[in-house]
């Protein structure tokens, strides 16, 4: 599991992959489809748009960082392992891992 701390709280989903490597000490998850579909429904921005938008059937999700609604950035499936996974914020975000109890 792994945890990021927004606006509206906590949110803690589970990583379908944790890369070995971190980025400045927080955590490079990549998650399956249905748990981007619950970070989608999760993460909104002050004025209540979205700023994670998923596209099942192109296998692309699209990001809009807060404070920068002009620049999104697209976030592709990497289709290696037995389901195509997202690293959605992995490099970007400050995903932290959360034990387990």
């Amino acid at each position: 599991m792994v945890s990021i701390e927004f606006d509206g709280g906590v949110l803690t989903v589970e990583a379908a992959v944790i890369a070995a490597e971190d980025w400045n000490g927080f955590a490079r998850p990549s998650f399956s489809a249905a748990a981007v579909e619950a970070i989608a429904a999760s993460l909104r921005g002050q004025n209540g748009d979205a700023l994670v938008t998923f596209d099942a059937a192109a296998q692309v999700v699209t990001v809009t960082e807060e404070g920068a609604p002009d620049e999104p950035y697209e976030v592709h499936a990497d289709a290696s392992g037995p389901e195509p996974v997202y690293a959605i914020g992995a490099g970007h975000w400050a995903w932290r891992i959360v034990e387990n109890d």
